[in-house]
C-alpha cells in the first residue's frame, strides 16, 4: 500500500536504493525481518523507481511502505543546495520530515543527514539489529553479509565486514543453544 511521506509514532526506517540492491542480490526475505522486528519499513517513491528488478508487491509482500513524498517535499528538496542526487535530498527531507532513520551505504547522503541531524545506518547494521533482538541467528547474519561482499566486493572490502563481525561480537550472547542471540 503506497502512502504520502509524513510522521508517525513508529517513524521507522526508510532504506535507500544501495540497501534494497544489496538485500535482494543477497536475501531479500531479511527485510521482511526488517520490517516485522525492526519497525516500520519504507522507501521512497522515486528511489525505488531506481531498483528496476523489484516491483510493488515485492515489498509489499515484505511488509515495506513506499512513500510518495509531498509537492513541498518535492520543492525543498529541488532547492536544497548538495552535492547528492535529487533522490538522496528527497530521501534527507523525508527522514527529517518523519524522524525515520536513513538506512544508506551513500557517504553523500549520511553526510547530508549529519549535518543536519538526521540518524544513520548503514545496511548491514540492520543485521547486527536483527541479531540484536532475536530474530536472526548470527551465523545466518554472517552469511549474508558475506553474500553481499561477493556481490560488490568494491563496495565491501574487508574492513567493513570486520567492522560488522566487530558489531556482532560486541552484542550479549544469549544461553539458550541455538538462540539467535
Amino acid at each position: 500500500m503506497d502512502s504520502v511521506a509524513g510522521g508517525s509514532s513508529d517513524p521507522g526506517l526508510l532504506l535507500d536504493a544501495n540497501v534494497l540492491i544489496d538485500y535482494e542480490g543477497a536475501a531479500l526475505d531479511i527485510l521482511g525481518l526488517v520490517a516485522e522486528h525492526l519497525g516500520s519499513t519504507a522507501v521512497a517513491a522515486g528511489v525505488f523507481a531506481e531498483v528496476d528488478s523489484l516491483e510493488p508487491e515485492d515489498l509489499a509482500g515484505l511488509g515495506i511502505v513506499i512513500l510518495h513524498p509531498t509537492p513541498e517535499q518535492d520543492r525543498r528538496a529541488q532547492r536544497l543546495p548538495s552535492g547528492t542526487s535529487f533522490n538522496d535530498r528527497l530521501s534527507f527531507i523525508v527522514c527529517r520530515d518523519g524522524g525515520r532513520i536513513c538506512v544508506t551505504n551513500d557517504l553523500g547522503l549520511r553526510k547530508l543527514c549529519d549535518r543536519h541531524g538526521v540518524p544513520t545506518k548503514f545496511g548491514l547494521e540492520l543485521l547486527v539489529d536483527l541479531v540484536a533482538v532475536g530474530a536472526l541467528e548470527r551465523s545466518r547474519a554472517g552469511e549474508v553479509a558475506r553474500t553481499i561482499q561477493a556481490g560488490s566486493p568494491d563496495f565491501y572490502p574487508d574492513r567493513i565486514l570486520n567492522r560488522f563481525e566487530a558489531m556482532l561480537d560486541a552484542l550479549p550472547r544469549g544461553d539458550r543453544p541455538g538462540s539467535g542471540r
